[in-house]
Formats: structure tokens, sequence, C-alpha cells
């Protein structure tokens, strides 16, 4: 996050219908066949849009997504999602998809189990700069409509998607 134009990773979340039946939807992710092409492309006034030849999904790391009022909030399952990165063998992954926008804590660990890189003190903030749009559930229930939860008071890193990221 120190320099925006060597970002240490990239993704793109997928969400669809859940399956399994439990959960409500399920986050797939997805890294970039050709990660420098997009460096700095949430900056640029078009927004760029991405084929499926363009993508590579990251096997295992798919997030279930459970609807807890309007708030979603979904994690990997266990050691399921590999990486190779700074000594780590697999990645956890926990977010809260709001109105808001995305919270997401990513930490990476060996296989003993010990944390090698990752969030520490709380999730990094990615703050929607859109309305998000109408679902199934909210266009039926006014109580969802109203509801705007609130940002973590844990004090997590706000990442506005037109700004370099800059850490706490």
């Amino acid at each position: 996050m120190d320099a925006a134009d060597a970002p240490e990773r990239q993704r793109i979340y997928v969400i669809e219908q859940g399956d399994p039946v439990e959960s409500v939807a399920v986050a797939r992710v997805f890294e970039l066949a050709e990660p420098r092409s997009s460096v700095g492309a949430c900056g640029r006034s078009v927004r760029p849009h991405f084929g499926r030849d363009e993508l590579v999904e990251r096997v295992g790391c798919t997030l279930s997504l459970h609807a807890d009022g309007p708030v979603y909030r979904g994690a990997t399952s266990g050691r399921s999602c590999p990486t190779t990165l700074r000594g780590a063998t697999y990645v956890t992954s926990d977010v809260v998809l709001d109105t808001v926008g995305l919270r997401s804590r990513e930490r990476g660990f060996d296989p003993s189990g010990e944390q090698k890189w990752g969030a520490e003190s709380g999730p990094v903030v990615f703050v929607r700069r859109s309305p998000p749009p109408p679902t199934e559930m909210s266009r039926r229930d006014p109580a969802i409509r109203a509801a705007d939860p609130a940002p973590s008071p844990a004090g997590p890193q706000v990442t506005d998607l037109s700004a370099p990221a800059t850490r706490p």
C-alpha cells in the first residue's frame, strides 16, 4: 500500500447465489492474468471490464456469505486457500459486505499456524462509491431498506477506491 504503482496483490470478487444451500451467496475470488495492465485502474475515469480469459480463479479461496440482517459476513474454510506470499502456505480471509462497502481481513500463515503477513489490528475497509443495487430482500422488507450499518468502531483502515491507500 506504500506504492500504489506496485500493488502486492489485486483481486476480483464475483458474488453469486449460494451453494451450498445454507449460504446466501458465495464470493469467488479471482486474480488478473496480467496484473500490471490494471495498476491504477480504480483512479481512471472509465472503469475496467474484465473478460473471463483475463481472470484466474483462486481455487479454495471462495467465501460463503451468510446474511445478518442487511449485512453479509463470510470467510474462507480452514486452510483451503493456498499462497506462497512471504513464507505463508495458506490464507484466511474474513469479509463483511454492507451498504458502507467491503471490510476484508486477510492473513497468511505458515504450516505451523504462525501468521506471516496480513492485518493484525482489524480489517481494511473499501468504501462504496455508489449506492448498492436493491436486492430482492430489501425490496420486500422496508426495515432492511432503512438500515445503514455504521463502520466498525475498531478503527479499521479505510480505503477510498478513488485515491491511493495509506497505512493507519
